[in-house]
């Protein structure tokens, strides 16, 4: 019971306290041994690590932490060497060149992605470390001060690995629980789609993608935590972690699938009723798993759900909703709409069991669907996002068109030009004497697009007001001791806030700064006039920044969308053409994984460009079109795909192997892509819809190959519909 309270923290929550005790440990370990200077160079050190320490299993930490070292060390020694320069306009030529070095090589490391920035950022922190100190008298001074922040970055990397191994069933079982809960926010948010309360229009396909990209989020944290895992030397509840989540993803692909047809079921009083019930069902099933987030989270007893019973209940309320029960004419007879309705009641039904075997697999109840042997740890691998430090990745962003280069070149300007400018007011007045500061606000301002930048400028504005609040109550209070401890609170509180709540982490950061120069010069006072006054110049320098040598969303567009045709391309093959089997099933799910990543980045490039100027937006009603109708396309591949692998034996062999080969090379024409120089040809014109708003009625007839030729005509027609939004897209 003691440690409930350690249990149930979350966690960006346990990896920020961790990280504050690690980066206190450092401190005053080096500090006791060493004295009190030692001690925060090293605490130093042990900062730069922490901006790349994420709740992660030890074997990827390892390759993530490492580079962090030899960064924080290489920029406090050149910046030593470069004041150990005689004071005057030499020495600052060169700290501005340095500093702009050091923020354009370092904006580089986005050729990594995310992780990459961390470690770009670990420089800049190292920067301004490095300059917040008196200058060193002489050389051998400068190399030893390097040393004693290469010493605190790998005791910190030490750290990091004890606490990524400590917490690592922690963190999978929360990575877990957070997926559940993302997957029943899916389901509330598709609820009112199927019921009618949501236009399937831009205004749902806007609300539905934007929590999908969550939900894909929330699972890919999980994949990177789970699928590493080696199934034969893990525990059995990391056993029955892993199959849930397997089992989770396989309910991920049939859900996707389950929207298909659901606006044909009408808007009259009869139709609404039925899509009211088919909504019911999906918010029961989201609070079944909410509760089972919950039991995941809090290490419970997994309750049993019964799929029967759930499939009972619904044909009985859609059995009560007649016509003679509800007022108003259908545009179409009962008997019409009826097989369609029997149609989703299955595929409802399909989603329930999956439900239930979900259940039972975190259980780990004998006869789950899921099969650890079908899915080998070098399989699962692939769903995993990239870690360490390949460097054909950075070679592709050696060239002036990457969008890397061009905002590694904006920092460097920027950050030499804050520089500058800082070191110019600090000879005109008398109170700007910590030109890193105005440097820091632009690196922590200035982001890769113009979207993220306004909204980091706003949160740090915000952020820095909080922070020098809260330092100006702590200077009021007056107790010696609350300074060292605010300074270790700061750097948990920032490191837990970074990427969910920045307006914390400016609040922490400015706490942080401040108390730093309290502690290495008590004699001056407290700077909050110079921080609020730097936050509002760099903030002002990131913003207009973002128009030096921009790289518009624009830009951008024309890969992004060659490699989602590209992608859609591989599923409707992998899908019709491939094989059923565990290794058919595995590809199938990877390309629509690798799918889904592409058309979550242009969603999210979408809005970014809403920020840009007018004349560089992108064309968002074409973009919305061009989305719409991959989403659909990928809907009707996963109904084909759960027809194919859940109900082939009712289907005829022969003539849907041909409809499926007919159907991959209408998609090979439609989805390939003019080859460089040559003319953009015009896509072929939509056929009309010959009888494809009504579906097979076959009541007595157990074959179900109609219903796939249905379903492959409609994804013919989305397709074309789609080459149409491309071929616009393409347009200058």
């Amino acid at each position: 019971m003691r440690m409930q309270w350690w249990r149930g923290l979350g966690a960006n929550a346990r990896n920020g306290l961790q990280v504050a005790l690690g980066v206190a440990g450092v401190q005053l370990g080096v500090g006791l041994a060493a004295g009190a200077q030692a001690g925060l160079l090293a605490a130093g050190g042990a900062v730069c690590v922490s901006l790349l320490d994420v709740p992660n299993t030890p074997a990827r930490a390892r390759r993530r932490l490492l580079p962090a070292v030899p960064v924080a060390v290489g920029v406090t020694a050149l910046l030593a060497a470069v004041r150990l320069l005689p004071a005057g306009l030499a020495q600052s030529l060169a700290l501005v060149l340095a500093v702009g070095a050091i923020g354009g090589l370092g904006q580089l490391a986005l050729a990594w992605g995310a992780r990459g920035g961390a470690l770009a950022f670990a420089g800049v922190l190292a920067a301004v470390f490095a300059l917040s100190g008196p200058a060193p008298a002489w050389w051998g001074q400068g190399l030893v001060e390097a040393a004693w922040v290469g010493l605190g970055g790998v005791l910190g990397v030490a750290w990091s690995l004890a606490c990524a191994r400590f917490s690592q069933t922690h963190w999978q079982r929360l990575a877990l629980a957070d997926a559940l809960a993302a997957t029943a926010q899916v389901l509330r948010v598709r609820a009112p789609l199927f019921s009618g309360q949501l236009s399937p229009g831009p205004q749902g396909l806007q609300v539905a993608l934007q929590t999908d990209a969550a939900w894909a989020a929330a699972l890919q944290t999980a994949r990177d935590l789970l699928y590493g895992l080696d199934p034969e030397r893990a525990s059995a509840a990391q056993q029955r972690w892993l199959q849930g989540l397997i089992a989770l993803s396989g309910l991920r692909e049939l859900l996707l699938a389950s929207r298909v047809d659901v606006e044909l079921l009408g808007h009259d009083a009869l139709g609404l009723a039925w899509r009211a019930e088919l909504a019911r069902t999906l918010g029961r099933m989201a609070e079944a798993l909410e509760r089972l987030a919950d039991v995941t989270r809090q290490d419970g007893p997994v309750p049993e759900f019964s799929a029967e019973l759930w499939r009972h209940d619904l044909a009985g309320r859609l059995a009560q909703a007649t016509p003679a029960s509800l007022p108003g004419a259908g545009p179409l007879p009962l008997d019409v709409r009826r097989p369609l309705l029997d149609s989703m009641q299955v595929r409802l039904g399909d989603l329930l069991d999956d439900t239930a075997a979900l259940a039972d697999a975190l259980a780990g109840r004998p006869g789950a669907r899921v099969s650890l042997r079908d899915w080998p740890p070098e399989a699962l691998s692939a769903f995993q996002s990239p870690e360490g430090w390949a460097p054909a990745a950075l070679r592709r962003h050696l060239h002036l068109d990457s969008p890397v280069a061009r905002h590694a070149a904006r920092a460097a300007v920027s950050y030499a030009g804050a520089l500058a400018l800082a070191l110019g007011l600090g000879l005109l007045v008398p109170w700007a004497q910590h030109p890193q500061w105005l440097m820091l606000s632009v690196a922590v301002v200035l982001r890769g697009n113009l979207a993220q930048t306004l909204a980091r400028r706003n949160d740090r504005l915000v952020g820095t007001v909080l922070g020098c609040a809260l330092v100006a109550l702590l200077a009021a209070w007056g107790q010696p001791w609350a300074w060292q401890l605010a300074f270790f609170v700061g750097v948990g509180v920032a490191h837990a806030n970074v990427n969910t709540a920045y307006r914390r982490t400016a609040a922490a950061a400015t706490v942080l700064a401040l108390v730093q120069a309290h502690l290495l010069q008590p004699d001056q006072g407290l700077p909050l006039a110079e921080r609020l006054v730097d936050t509002l110049l760099g903030a002002g320098l990131a913003w207009a920044a973002c128009y030096l040598w921009p790289h518009w969303e624009r830009r951008g567009l024309p890969q992004r969308l060659r490699q989602a045709s590209s992608l859609l391309l591989a599923q409707c093959q992998a899908v019709l053409h491939g094989q059923l089997d565990p290794a058919g099933q595995r590809a199938q799910r990877l390309c629509r994984h690798q799918l889904q990543a592409v058309l979550d980045e242009l969603v999210a490039s979408g809005l970014r460009s809403r920020a840009e100027p007018r004349y560089a937006q992108l064309p968002q009603a074409e973009l919305q079109s061009m989305l719409l109708h991959a989403h659909r396309a990928t809907a009707l591949l996963g109904a084909v795909q759960q027809l194919r692998h859940r109900r082939g034996a009712q289907l005829d062999p022969e003539r849907a192997q041909a409809l499926l080969a007919q159907t991959v090379a209408q998609a090979e024409a439609l989805l390939a892509w003019p080859a460089p120089g040559a003319p953009d040809p015009e896509p072929p014109a939509s056929l009309p819809d010959a009888g494809l708003t009504l579906w097979p009625r076959h009541e007595a007839s157990p074959d179900l190959t109609p219903w796939l030729q249905r379903r492959l005509q409609l994804l013919t027609l989305e397709l074309q519909w789609l080459a149409q939004a491309l071929w616009r897209l393409r347009q200058p």
